[in-house]
Parts: C-alpha cells; sequence; structure tokens
C-alpha cells in the first residue's frame, strides 16, 4: 500500500502497516548499529544496547511522523508536542521514578545487607549509561506500544480495549526478553 492511500486505510491495515515498520525499523537498526560498532571496534553491550534503542527510537519516531503525515496528522497527535506541560509531567515522571528505583534498591540492599558507597567517576558512568539505556528503552517501548498503534487499536475497538490490548502487548514484550 502506497503512503498515499494511508489516509483512507481502515484502522487494521494501519496497525498491520506500522507492525511492518516497526518491525523493518528493529531489524535496521540492530544492523546498522552492528555494522558501525564492528567497524569501529567497539565491543561496550551497555553502549550497544543504548546505541541500537535510540537508533530504534529514532527509526520508530520517522515512520510515526510519516504515517501521522499521510493522515493529515502529526507527532502532536501522539502527545509528542513540546510544551511546558509535557516538561512537567516528563520530570514529574522520572522524579517518580528515581523515588521508586532508589526505594528498590535501598530494600535490596537491607536484604542482603550491603552497603551503599560513592564510586566516584566511575559510578557517576555507569549511572549515566544506565540513564541513557533506560531512556532509550523507554523511548522506544513508548513509541511501540502507545504511539500510532494505540491510535490505530483505539479506532478499531474503542479507548479501553486499546490501553488493555497494548498493555497485555507489552508485557508479552517485556516478558519474552526476561
Amino acid at each position: 500500500m502506497a503512503l498515499r492511500h494511508v489516509a483512507s486505510a481502515s484502522p487494521a491495515r494501519l496497525l498491520v502497516l506500522f507492525g511492518i515498520g516497526a518491525i523493518a525499523s528493529l531489524v535496521a537498526s540492530v544492523f546498522v548499529v552492528g555494522s558501525a560498532f564492528g567497524t569501529l571496534g567497539i565491543v561496550d553491550a551497555g553502549t550497544g544496547m543504548v546505541a541500537t534503542s535510540l537508533t530504534l527510537s529514532l527509526a520508530l519516531l520517522a515512520l510515526s511522523s510519516r504515517l501521522l503525515r499521510a493522515q493529515g496528522a502529526t507527532l502532536a497527535a501522539l502527545g509528542l508536542g513540546p510544551d511546558l506541560m509535557r516538561l512537567r509531567q516528563f520530570g514529574f515522571g522520572l522524579g517518580i521514578g528515581t523515588a521508586l528505583f532508589l526505594g528498590v534498591a535501598g530494600a535490596q540492599s537491607l536484604a542482603v545487607g550491603a552497603t551503599w558507597q560513592f564510586l566516584g567517576a566511575d559510578g557517576v558512568r555507569a549511572a549515566a549509561i544506565g540513564f541513557g539505556l533506560t531512556f532509550a528503552l523507554v523511548l522506544a517501548e513508548e513509541l511501540l506500544f502507545r504511539g500510532v498503534a494505540l491510535r490505530h487499536l483505539r479506532a478499531l475497538s474503542g479507548d479501553r480495549a486499546a490501553v488493555l490490548r497494548g498493555t497485555a502487548l507489552g508485557l508479552v514484550y517485556r516478558i519474552r526478553w526476561c
């Protein structure tokens, strides 16, 4: 189906088109990052995951933008418009996530009798890599399960069913990689 016909396509066809594009984006991201890292001699797995996830996120953003534009919409239709309210929501979510992470880390430390130590530059580097990886993974995941796909699921089955189906797909995705 040519993209000029996207505006008149059914939500089911649009969902399939997005799914095919998402799979192609994943394959291309792994190939591009793997090739670049192989050529440059980079073997750090954490850096590879961050780079692959960021590349996938960019590819999904481009795919989403293209599909939405063909339907006469923009990324703002997904709530990605840069405004002060979204920035506040992002900061609030980041704060809650940080508090939950510290709570879990503290509970685990107490459970095994571990102590916390500041590791200097190495600790800051590890935290920065962890933050980058988490951000990249969350962005790609949100684009997959709550972006264009959710928009088409809503058109097919309504808001509640779409959110439940998107959540189920997200759980299957997470369980698959655990």
